[in-house]
């Protein structure tokens, strides 16, 4: 830090004592500090110790010259960073619950109650500013923030491994952000994105805590909630699509209902078609749709980069699709299984046994849901290739301090 960036804290600083700024007129201030500034350029280039550096001297500068909300801003992206750190340490995109090292999990408590902190204080200032009719645009800007620090503050439980606590946060992040954006808007994608990928993994640990259950309800129980995590996050990953769907309909100069309106998927057979090939078969549609809108445009890279989303979007709804095919045909083998040696034909031609040294038979079948079971846990992982992270803007001091994931 220059001496002169020193000095024009201190200015700011010392003009709030004499202007005795309003909570949202602190936060402003803050987030137009050399500090914060610096800060903010340090994390863009991966500087990471170096910001926290930046961060810890300006809440030095304005710990006790201004009101708490002027903490916020470097409460949101202490945590942030702390965040960006933890991610930057692993050779993947951090989507999963991963074995940390002591250091690694205080530096999630800290960057979680800086989190917290942020939330706090930013709520604080926007009780202050519900109450001045004038101020419509400061309360905007602040719901948006407050936006930004749950989706920080869900990225951080998921990371960790609490998936119901990610999908909580995740969901405030959407209902702040519907507020105020499109419903075509990048951002709300992204929502639905991360919404939907953190149910496909909680499926995936309750399903494999299922398999390995040694109780039949306890079993079953979980397997009923792997099966509503599934169904919830194939849905919220179509929603994903359809709003990436109205963005790519507007760059194209039409409407989304260009892309979107057509005939409803409808099965050519009696048999009632799972949730996953319905939402596959959707969103299929949509993505021909999208061909047909956008030939003169296929050379635009926002335009092929969201197409490359729906391509991925796809692939994860189509084995999401195979894996509930997959459990669907455990869960009648063992059913099934279980029907034999109630009926007492444990040993008859339509139910295999086989004996383990001089334990008792066991139906093979069993043996089998197992295995059918574990491997379809797998194939719903989602575990993507690290990618650039965008640069924190100016424009947006508080709103853009991590890459969305679907943008």
């Amino acid at each position: 830090m220059k001496r002169s960036d020193t000095m024009a804290d201190e200015s700011v600083v010392a003009a709030t004592k004499v202007r005795n700024l309003s909570p949202d007129e602190a936060y402003e201030a803050s987030e137009v500090s050399c500090h914060y500034e610096e800060a903010k350029q340090l994390l863009n280039e991966g500087k990471f110790e170096e910001a926290l550096a930046s961060i810890e001297s300006g809440i030095k500068a304005v710990k006790d010259a201004m009101p708490g909300a002027a903490m916020a801003p470097f409460h949101y992206l202490y945590g942030t960073t702390l965040l960006y750190q933890l991610e930057e340490s692993t050779d993947v995109d951090v989507t999963v619950a991963t074995e940390t090292s002591d250091e690694n999990a205080d530096d999630m408590q800290i960057a979680w109650e800086n989190l917290e902190a942020a939330r706090i204080l930013v709520e604080a200032a926007l009780s202050h500013v519900l109450k001045d009719a004038t101020k419509s645009c400061t309360k905007t800007k602040l719901e948006l923030d407050l936006a930004q620090i749950a989706l920080r503050s869900a990225d951080l439980q998921r990371m960790n491994g609490r998936y119901s606590e990610a999908i909580e946060d995740y969901q405030t992040c959407l209902d702040l952000r519907k507020l105020h954006l499109d419903e075509y808007d990048r951002k709300i994608a992204d929502c639905f994105y991360n919404i939907a990928l953190s149910n496909l993994l909680a499926c995936t640990e309750l399903q494999k805590e299922a398999t390995e259950s040694k109780n039949s309800a306890e079993g079953t129980s979980r397997e009923d909630r792997a099966r509503e995590h599934r169904e919830a996050g194939i849905e919220l990953y179509l929603d994903c699509a359809k709003t990436l769907c109205g963005e790519i309909a507007f760059l194209c100069g039409k409407q989304p209902s260009d892309i979107l309106n057509g005939p409803e998927f409808k099965t050519s057979t009696e048999e009632e078609t799972t949730t996953a090939s319905q939402k596959s078969e959707t969103l299929r549609r949509w993505r021909m749709a999208v061909s047909s809108a956008s030939p003169s445009m296929q050379g635009d890279q926002n335009l092929v980069d969201l197409i490359q989303m729906l391509d991925e979007i796809q692939e994860t709804i189509d084995e999401a699709e195979k894996s509930q095919d997959a459990i669907r045909q455990a869960s009648m083998l063992k059913q099934q299984a279980r029907d034999d040696v109630a009926n007492g034909k444990a040993g008859a031609d339509n139910g295999q046994t086989s004996a383990i040294g001089f334990d008792k038979p066991t139906a093979a079948i069993a043996t089998k849901d197992v295995d059918v079971a574990g491997e379809s846990a797998k194939s719903i992982m989602v575990v993507r290739k690290k990618k650039k992270r965008k640069r924190v803007e100016d424009s947006e001091p508080i709103a853009e301090g991590k890459k969305p994931k679907v943008e």
